[in-house]
């Protein structure tokens, strides 16, 4: 698949923090002709919410499933006023109902053990924060809730976090998917072109990866490193330390640290469809 005359690669990976038995986040994306769709989920992991893993799971198959329909529904003619309506209202509304009737269909499937019988309503369970995108030759878009970042970095190497929002990083509580009020919790960046260039890199994290370094700055230079040494380097080699960045990364913030980042490389590479993991 491309876009243009180059195709879309993706460079992806994870690592548990040593204090848990079940690392809590998931990551997966989907190339389409014109572009790509990419998301990272971190479920919260605490005694409230013990399905989390599952729920971040299911967050990323769904905003995929939402990203396909909404992808469906973006014929040439209809003009972008419309487009970002169905942007900002109508695929965060259908991705929290999406979502929540997999995780029905999940409890139907794995009914609650006795031991979870005193604990909130279903969706808590499943407790978890997403990040999405997708960028088509028409639009750079980005969906958020909770914490973690979505980094785009320039082909002059800036970088911009269009999505960050400064009370994610204070504390340890974080808006979810399965906060009653969800859809309207959903932060969207909306980049029609030709109003902005299509990144050169699109990085998605969870905060386990930026809580890793000193200051944010550091999470910035890292982002840009990375795309720095795709670009010098190649993508071979970043592949090879990247499971040790991760793993250094999740020591220091004692979290899971997950990292999915897309570029537009050489068209005989072609990017396969990710499954989430």
């Amino acid at each position: 698949m491309s876009t243009g005359t180059a195709a879309w690669q993706v460079l992806a990976g994870t690592a548990k923090a040593a204090r848990k038995n079940v690392n809590q986040d998931r990551h997966g994306w989907t190339v389409f002709p014109g572009g790509i769709a990419l998301a990272v989920a971190d479920g919260h992991g605490s005694a409230a919410h013990p399905r989390s893993d599952t729920g971040a799971q299911l967050a990323v198959e769904t905003f995929l499933y939402a990203v396909d329909e909404f992808r469906a529904g973006l014929q040439p003619e209809l003009p972008l006023k419309q487009v970002k309506i169905h942007a900002e209202d109508y695929l965060p509304r259908n991705l929290v109902r999406e979502w929540r009737q997999r995780i029905e269909d999940d409890l139907a499937k794995n009914p609650v053990t006795r031991d979870q019988h005193n604990l909130p309503a279903t969706p808590v369970l499943y407790g978890t924060t997403l990040i999405g995108a997708m960028i088509t030759d028409r639009l750079v878009l980005g969906w958020q809730i909770g914490d973690g970042d979505l980094c785009l970095v320039t082909p002059a190497g800036q970088t911009d976090t269009p999505l960050r929002n400064l009370s994610d990083t204070l504390g340890d509580e974080t808006d979810s998917l399965c906060s009653d009020d969800a859809q309207r919790l959903v932060r969207t960046y909306w980049g029609p072109a030709p109003a902005i260039d299509t990144p050169a890199l699109i990085a998605l994290s969870t905060d386990g990866l930026s809580k890793s370094f000193v200051s944010f700055d550091g999470y910035l230079d890292f982002i840009t490193g990375v795309y720095q040494r795709i670009i010098h380097d190649s993508e071979d080699k970043v592949s090879e330390h990247l499971q040790d960045w991760l793993e250094q990364a999740s020591s220091f913030s004692g979290d899971d640290a997950t990292l999915i980042a897309a570029w537009q490389g050489p068209p005989a590479r072609p990017v396969p469809e990710g499954q989430p993991r």
